[in-house]
C-alpha cells in the first residue's frame, strides 16, 4: 500500500473530503484520457517546466524574458519568483530539455539565453497533454454545469 493522500476541497457551500492510495495512481486512475498522473506535491513543478518551455517554443529567451512572457500571457496572474525560475532552467538544461547560450540583450547587457531541445518539445506536448487532462478531470468536480 502507498502513501495515503488526504485531499480537501473547501467550497462556499460545501467541502469535500477525500483520501486516495498513492500506489492506486497510474494503476486505477484514468488512464484512457491519455492521463499518467503526477504526485500532487509535483503539480506547480511540472506547470513551472510547461510554462517554461512554452515560452521557448517560438524563440530563444533570456531569464527575465522567460518571467515577462509568462507574465503577460497570464495577464500578470501568474507570477513566477527568480528563485523558482533560475533553479528549474538549470534543472531543465541539465537534463537536456534547454540549451543555454550567452548572449546581449536588446539593453547591451550579456545573459544567458534558453533554447527549446527536441527533448524539451516532446516534453511539452506530453506535460500539455497531462494537464489537458487532469484539468478535464477536475472540472466537473470543482466547476459542475
Amino acid at each position: 500500500m502507498g502513501e495515503r493522500l488526504d485531499i480537501v476541497a473547501t467550497f462556499p457551500d460545501d467541502e469535500v473530503r477525500t483520501s486516495l492510495d498513492s500506489s492506486r495512481i497510474g494503476r486505477e486512475y484514468p488512464r484512457h484520457l491519455g492521463y499518467s498522473p503526477m504526485p500532487v506535491t509535483d503539480r506547480l513543478h511540472g506547470t513551472l517546466d510547461a510554462l517554461v518551455l512554452k515560452s521557448l517554443s517560438a524563440e530563444p529567451r533570456h531569464g527575465f524574458g522567460i518571467l515577462r512572457w509568462i507574465a503577460d500571457r497570464t495577464d500578470d496572474f501568474v507570477q513566477v519568483e527568480e528563485g523558482s525560475l533560475y533553479p528549474a532552467l538549470y534543472r531543465m538544461e541539465r537534463d537536456g530539455l534547454l540549451i543555454a547560450e550567452w548572449g546581449f540583450t536588446d539593453a547591451g547587457r550579456r545573459a544567458k539565453f534558453y533554447s527549446i531541445t527536441a527533448k524539451g518539445r516532446r516534453q511539452l506536448t506530453a506535460e500539455t497533454r497531462e494537464l489537458r487532462a487532469f484539468i478535464a478531470a477536475i472540472t466537473p468536480v470543482l466547476l459542475p454545469a
